[in-house]
This record gives structure tokens, sequence and C-alpha cells, in this order.
């Protein structure tokens, strides 16, 4: 492996993320840290931002720089609260961060929660590059980031997943020949890449792995082959 990989992966950390309902491929047998494959309930690129609203829902709309367009838009729904009375709540935020009339920022909230526990985040869908697609996907868990994924090259299939434990990244999963399957895996502990897995010939199964020289590894068992040897 070239020297320079570690220095890519250790740049293109938390940002990354995806988008599409398609899933990962099939990670290394047992390798995966607690890394959790997405579903197509939590996953992947929804409707484009500013599209219509789903029954039962309603809008309200803020222009904050004053140019007579709409650069915030927030999608209410009204729920049932602990006295049986209707509540309403945010479900959906949408933000012009460019002003330029495209919604490029979706966050999705989780109205099962008591209303005094606040707005809870569960998806943000992001146009990171303002072409008027999304591109990336973030999901949450109770506050922490559980997965990212990102179409990097605007196919709208993910090219990157990050998977997150504890809020804390654990595995990055990428395609870099394009054919919508990952055949790199980095595994990630304290911040830094401990490995790298690579599939050379294609069968989603990783055929070399090169440990990072700059992070401590545990001394090989003796008699790791099957018959005694080394």
């Amino acid at each position: 492996m070239r020297p320079g990989r570690w220095l890519g992966a250790l740049v293109a950390v938390a940002g990354l993320a995806g988008c599409s309902s398609q899933g990962p491929a099939q990670k290394p047998s047992g390798e995966a840290p607690g890394a959790q494959a997405p579903g197509a309930a939590d996953g992947g690129l929804s409707a484009a931002p500013g599209q219509g609203l789903a029954p039962g829902e309603s809008e309200h709309t803020e222009d904050t720089n004053g140019d007579g367009r709409p650069d915030v838009r927030i999608i209410t729904r009204k729920v049932k609260g602990p006295d049986g009375a209707d509540v309403e709540r945010v479900v959906r935020r949408e933000l012009d961060i460019n002003y330029d009339g495209t919604f490029d920022v979706t966050k999705e909230y989780d109205v099962s929660h008591p209303a005094e526990e606040g707005e809870v985040l569960v998806r943000e869908q992001v146009d990171s590059d303002l072409n008027g697609r999304p591109d990336t996907v973030t999901v949450y868990e109770k506050g922490l980031v559980v997965r990212q994924e990102r179409d990097l090259d605007g196919d709208g299939r993910p090219d990157v997943w990050v998977h997150y434990v504890g809020g804390r990244q654990t595995l990055t999963e990428r395609d870099t020949n394009g054919d919508g399957r990952a055949d790199s895996w980095e595994y990630w502990k304290d911040g830094r890449v401990e490995r790298i897995a690579e599939d050379k010939d294609g069968d989603g199964k990783p055929d070399e792995t090169t440990l990072n020289p700059n992070v401590p590894h545990p001394p090989p068992a003796k008699g790791g082959g099957a018959d005694g040897g080394t």
C-alpha cells in the first residue's frame, strides 16, 4: 500500500456520508466492530427538499435575509400529547443556506418522544456541493451519529459508508471502482485508522490487509498456521 494512503484515510473522516437506499457490500466476516448495515427506513435519499406535504402536515416559512424568498421551511404535524390533546410538533426543517431559492439541508425529527424533550434529530440530508441534488445523509440515534453516507461522484449511489458506535467512528467502507459495492474497509479506534482491508479481485471479500505502522498492534500469535507452522 502506498505510504500516502494513511494520510488520505486520516483526513477523510467524519464528514463522509452518502445517499440512496442501497447498502454497502458484504463486509469481511467478523470484522465490523459493531457496524450496522443501513436500512431503507432510515438511510438513503428521500424526495428532494421543498416537495409537497404529507397528510396531516402543515408548514410555515421564514425569509431571514429579506430578499423576498423563503430560506427556512418548517413542517409540523399534530400529535397526541400525554393528556390526549393535540400538540403541534416539528417533523422537518428545511434550510436554504446560500439563498438561491433552493433548500439545501433537510433535518428530520422524531415526534414520538415527549414534547418536553425538545426536538430529537434522527436524520439530516445535505446538498453539500449546492448543485440542487442531495448527496449526504447522516442518521442519528439518541442524539449520536450512527451512520453517514455520501455520494461522491453524483451518480445517486453512495460511495462511502461511515459507521459509528457510541458516537465514535469505527468503520469506513469505500466503493473505489464505482460498482456500488464496498471494496475497501478502514477500521478505526480512538480516532485513528488501525488497519485497511482491500478486495483486489472483486468478490466482495478482503484479499489484503495492511496495518497502520503508526499505531501499536499486538504481536502475532505463535504457530499461526493450521498445522502449527508460521
